[in-house]
């Protein structure tokens, strides 16, 4: 029986059909312990809202023939002439080529949810798949898939601030214009009583200045309106002089009696004090005349009635 099984075994046709029994048994214990995840050697490119995939798979069939196919959007993969293979919902799949060794190849496009995937072929391949980033996997033995991704948000801008203007310093408000100052010049002396110092009463004789100076020209202001007393009496005051005048109603003006302790008829039955404006002895009274700007005006002490300052008065007391 040995004998009988061993010439068996010899035999060409016997030893064909245990070959094929071992394939077909081995293709079957791949299919059976091997985890399906793609339904077989495949070059894929899948694209869609979540993943992109691309697969490189080498079918090997009977001699050299490579089958690939592409999944298209709606999961069917329309296999090229020689290969056969299909895909779906976004997985790719590879068949292996005729045996008569021409190479099949087909494409499909898709979009693939998973990535991941695992078939059986004849021949082994590769496949590469991306989920959201980059990914890898391989076919014929195991499929993984890996995905990495990032979402960044940028902030909305900030609306640009209108520029600050510059804080610029008060500006001070002009200065107001000068006010208009009015002046006159006011001098007074009693230089005739230096020639008549024989007719000064004794008690008098400490008040003569030997200058004849009580007050030399000085220069003072006035408000347009004001007359020649009205200076004479703030200017004396002013100096610490002393000055009497008395009014006289027949004339409707002040009449000066004395200026320091120098009165009328103190020197005479002649002397008294007259006043003079510009060079002119006016005919009334020192409080009837308005000043103007530039006046020079001098109270002087005569000893005959004006005659010997350049003037004249009469008895009532009128000079001019």
């Amino acid at each position: 029986m040995l004998k009988k099984i061993t010439a068996l075994l010899k035999r060409p046709l016997t030893r064909a059909l245990l070959s094929g029994l071992v394939v077909v048994v081995a293709v079957a214990l791949a299919i059976v312990f091997i985890p399906r995840q793609s339904s077989g050697s495949e070059l894929a490119l899948g694209s869609g809202p979540s993943q992109t995939g691309v697969a490189s798979p080498a079918g090997a069939a009977s001699s050299s023939g490579v089958g690939v196919a592409t999944a298209r959007a709606s999961g069917t993969g329309d296999p090229a002439p020689g290969a056969s293979g299909n895909a779906s919902d976004g997985l790719t799949a590879a068949g292996s080529a005729g045996s008569s060794g021409d190479p099949g190849t087909a494409a499909a496009n898709g979009t693939a949810s998973g990535g991941t995937g695992n078939g059986g072929a004849s021949g082994s391949g590769s496949t590469t798949s991306t989920s959201g980033g980059s990914g890898s996997g391989t076919s014929g033995g195991s499929n993984s898939g890996g995905g990495s991704g990032s979402d960044s948000g940028s902030q909305p801008a900030q609306p640009a601030q209108p520029p600050q203007p510059t804080p610029q310093p008060p500006v001070a408000p002009p200065p107001p214009p000068p006010a208009v100052v009015h002046t006159v010049t006011l001098s007074i002396d009693v230089k005739t009583v230096l020639n008549n110092m024989g007719n000064v009463a004794s008690a008098k004789k400490p008040y003569v200045p030997a200058s004849g100076w009580i007050l030399t020209p000085v220069v003072v202001n006035y408000t347009p309106g004001e007359t020649v007393y009205d200076v004479l009496a703030r200017t004396t005051q002013a100096y610490g002089i002393p000055m009497e005048s008395m009014y006289n109603p027949m004339y409707g003006s002040r009449y000066i009696e004395g200026i320091g302790h120098i009165y009328e008829f103190d020197v005479g039955p002649l002397s008294g004090w007259m006043y003079k404006v510009n060079g002119w002895y006016p005919n009334y009274g020192s409080s009837q005349y308005a000043l103007s700007d530039g006046d020079v005006i001098e109270l002087r002490y005569t000893c005959d009635l004006g005659t010997d300052v350049g003037g004249s008065c009469t008895a009532t007391g009128q000079c001019g």
